[in-house]
């Protein structure tokens, strides 16, 4: 097993292990349902229970503010695929990701490399690994409007370049809920990218700029659909960076407990690119060749289980490949520990 991988085992180790330390401590420091609402409400951002099953209390539980608890059937349990409800939450996330042969592809997670002056590698690249251990903060207002700001430490493993380490680029945006019904959101969110430029490997070494659409959809009172349609648009990136349509679907079964029993639901991700214009660099034998990539289409598929204890802490973990030649990563592991305030 190479460093890399031995090395991002560890960080999961390590966060499962604080995870479960510290899940069931901060529920019983909040004296169990944070809040501590009338039953069948949920303070925060509801959750997967039954829509059938208790009255949707949409404004509050009785003797609350209309802004205290949102609709019971909401639960955003996604996690590559960004969520279309706004939530105070803090999250730390660990990424692995293996197999990119193409690092230089439109600039957007490594920069053009290879020839004398760019920001990236000065040795064409043929494949990294590589980890990230992020940490992501959101402040929600109302449940209609939030602020977030993720902040990315990256382990970056070349085969042909030195090995680094560092802060990557740091991402920050809005996301403002267009419809909020019980059951049913659709948020634009707009995302940033901001360069760090501590080393070839660990930023793209420009801005790009993100818009986008979330939805979130119960059709049954088992089953939530989330997706995402965005665009991600680079600025004063050199003539490689490129612009990429981004679409996802995510699909979760089960019912969410809300007192301090243990439960876990099952979560499907896929997450799709397609290249809008861009280049890259491919090594060959004779030396490296630089192509166009406008109609690439890149497809990832995650399988998941989130779980927890009540409802302010849980756990994402995932496993993810690509379905497609075309890949950013040929496979993937993330890790997420997430709390709800």
């Amino acid at each position: 097993m190479s460093g890399g991988k031995l090395r991002w085992l560890r960080l999961c180790a390590l966060t499962v292990m604080a995870a479960a330390i510290l899940a069931p401590v901060f529920v019983n420091a909040q004296g169990g349902i944070p809040g501590g609402g009338a039953p069948g409400t949920i303070p925060g951002m509801g959750g997967m229970t039954s829509a059938s099953s208790q009255p949707i209390n949409y404004g509050g539980a009785p003797g609350q503010s209309p802004d205290a608890a949102p609709a019971p059937d909401y639960e955003s349990v996604v996690s590559f695929i960004d969520s279309a409800i706004p939530m105070s939450q803090v999250k730390m996330i660990i990424d692995g990701n293996y197999g990119d042969h193409r690092p230089t592809r439109a600039e957007y997670l490594f920069p053009k490399s290879g020839v004398p002056g760019n920001p990236g590698w000065y040795t064409p690249e043929k494949n990294v690994d590589w980890q990230e251990l992020r940490s992501y903060v959101e402040m929600a207002y109302k449940n209609v409007f939030s602020a977030f700001l993720e902040l990315p430490t990256r382990w970056v493993n070349p085969d042909v370049n030195p090995n680094e380490w560092g802060m990557t680029d740091i991402q920050g945006g809005v996301k403002v809920a267009l419809l909020n019904s019980p059951g049913m959101a659709t948020t634009f969110e707009l995302r940033g990218t901001f360069p760090t430029r501590t080393g070839p490997g660990l930023s793209t070494s420009h801005y790009s700029v993100e818009p986008g659409l979330l939805f979130f959809l119960r059709p049954l009172d088992w089953l939530a659909v989330e997706g995402e349609l965005r665009y991600w648009k680079p600025i004063n990136g050199t003539d490689f960076a490129g612009d990429l349509a981004r679409y996802g679907l995510g699909f979760s079964i089960g019912e969410r407990k809300y007192d301090d029993s243990f439960w876990f639901t099952p979560v499907v991700e896929i997450i799709g690119w397609t290249a809008i214009n861009g280049k890259e660099m491919v090594p060959m034998p004779d030396g490296p060749v630089i192509r166009g990539i406008a109609g690439e289409t890149i497809v990832n598929g995650v399988a998941a289980v989130r779980f927890g204890m009540g409802d302010c802490g849980d756990i994402y973990i995932g496993y993810g490949r690509a379905f497609t030649g075309d890949a950013w990563q040929r496979e993937f592991w993330r890790v997420e520990f997430r709390v709800k305030f």
